[in-house]
């Protein structure tokens, strides 16, 4: 795998070289290093530099600096990352911000690399392999990283500075694909959330109304310029299909080595007619079939699918969990039964990846159509009354949702709109969202992906 992915990869060309440049050795196990940095190609950074100060050790330091620690440093990033703020309301985020500018610098531009490699499998003495323990610390200290970077891109909107602005979200962008192109699942759920995160901003972007027609354009240009954010079939044809195979060799060979007196879990207990390789043959086979129902066209086809797939294996196995049938079965059945109850307990989720694909796809759209409203606002005075007038501009994203192939769903009013798409729950929430709290006349969460611009009179003011 190691191979696979860092095919054409130099360290000239590999955005994980200044990645990790950026974030010093920490991040990865001492005993690891010697390995990790050849496979990068560049010598070990020094454990003294001016490296990353990740969120939680950033709110660690402030702790040890003060009587009284910052409880509300969630809660201030929380806001800070959907609207404009200063220095003066968020001193200690804007320190955060501050004390990391150098080795953003180098982050901002060493991702603008063409290659993304970090070694997916770590070395390993056993048989068995370390595909299961690979390094998961640096995918997840990217969102600490997507975090800095679109409070900083707020503070500098708040301050008209939108070139530097959309900068800093167009290297959001970047981390997130380059990350969820990892292609296992922690990886793509890491990226989709930070393309949440990400949008959060782009949504205030819009509604601040003080970028130009040009600048929108271009940030337009420069997204749909990116990696690809992957699909969900990739993630599982290769990360989670050779995580399940290594899962399945890890079980039968432990399983065997501890013998059935030591066993604390009866679902691992290996027959001794078992034929290891039917069984891998048979996870093998659950991927192949989980792939074949994610290519299928509608969301809610390729959910029923998945959900039936994992339906059988587990009804499956429920008709063996009881009685010691594992002393005297024949062969072919081992294979088929054993097969049935291994897989069962480890089965991955398909359908919140599809859901997370969902989200991202329809996020990605919002923002095109967005843009493209807001360019037709500066060109022509006004939104738009139907998004038909601007369909011209969007031939790639269309306007229908993702989720169930409606058209999506439009609604100017005054200086802003509404403009949204169903959700997973494929149904028309009226425009609420995950973020909007219930009330006593929605008490309901929304589930719908949501863009809303009301534009801000200051802001129009100002410009």
């Amino acid at each position: 795998m190691n191979k696979l992915a860092k095919e054409g990869v130099t360290p000239d060309n590999n955005a994980a070289v200044p990645l990790m440049q950026a974030l010093g050795p920490e991040m990865v196990p001492l005993n690891q290093r010697d390995y990790f940095f050849q496979e990068l190609g560049m010598e070990i950074p020094s454990s003294e530099g001016d490296y990353l100060i990740l969120k939680d050790d950033f709110v660690r330091r402030l702790g040890e600096a003060s009587e009284s620690p910052p409880n509300d440093f969630d809660d201030m990033l929380e806001t800070a990352i959907g609207r404009g703020w200063s220095v003066d309301e968020f001193p200690d985020l804007s320190e955060w911000i501050d004390k990391n500018e150098k080795p953003l610098e180098t982050l901002s531009e060493g991702l603008k690399r063409d290659h993304f490699y970090l070694p997916v499998v770590r070395p390993s003495n056993s048989e068995i392999g370390d595909l299961l323990d690979a390094n998961m610390a640096i995918p997840a200290a990217t969102r600490s990283i997507t975090i800095l970077l679109t409070a900083r891109a707020t503070r500098s909107l708040q301050q008209g500075q939108v070139d530097n602005t959309l900068a800093d979200l167009l290297t959001c962008h970047r981390l997130s694909t380059l990350i969820a192109n990892r292609q296992d699942t922690i990886s793509f759920m890491i990226g989709g959330a930070q393309n949440a995160i990400v949008f959060q901003a782009e949504e205030f972007l819009l509604n601040s109304s003080i970028a130009t027609a040009a600048q929108l354009d271009r940030y337009h240009r420069d997204c749909k310029s990116l990696t690809p954010f992957p699909t969900v079939i990739e993630c599982v044809n290769e990360g989670e299909r050779y995580a399940l195979l290594e899962s399945v060799i890890r079980v039968t060979k432990n399983a065997y080595a501890l013998g059935k007196a030591e066993q604390q879990d009866d679902s691992y207990l290996v027959p001794s007619t078992l034929d290891v390789n039917a069984v891998l043959r048979r996870a093998n086979r659950y991927v192949d079939e989980t792939v074949a129902a994610l290519e299928l066209e509608q969301y809610a086809e390729q959910i029923k699918e998945v959900e039936q797939l994992e339906y059988d294996i587990l009804a499956a196995a429920a008709e063996v969990r009881t009685g010691d049938w594992r002393g005297y079965l024949d062969r072919g059945y081992a294979n088929r039964v054993y097969g049935n109850l291994l897989l069962s307990n480890l089965l991955f989720s398909p359908d919140m990846l599809i859901t997370a694909e969902g989200r991202v796809r329809s996020r990605q759209q919002l923002l095109s159509i967005g843009l493209a409203l807001e360019i037709h606002r500066l060109q022509e005075g006004t939104f738009p009354e139907t998004l038909d007038i601007i369909s011209p501009r969007l031939p790639e994203e269309g306007l229908e949702d993702y989720f169930t192939g409606s058209p999506l769903v439009y609604k100017p009013a005054g200086k802003g709109y509404l403009l949204y798409g169903r959700g997973e729950n494929q149904q028309d929430d009226e425009g609420r969202s995950f973020d909007d709290k219930p009330t006593p006349d929605q008490p309901y969460q929304g589930d719908d992906i949501v863009l809303k611009v009301e534009m801000s009179e200051s802001f129009v003011d100002k410009k």
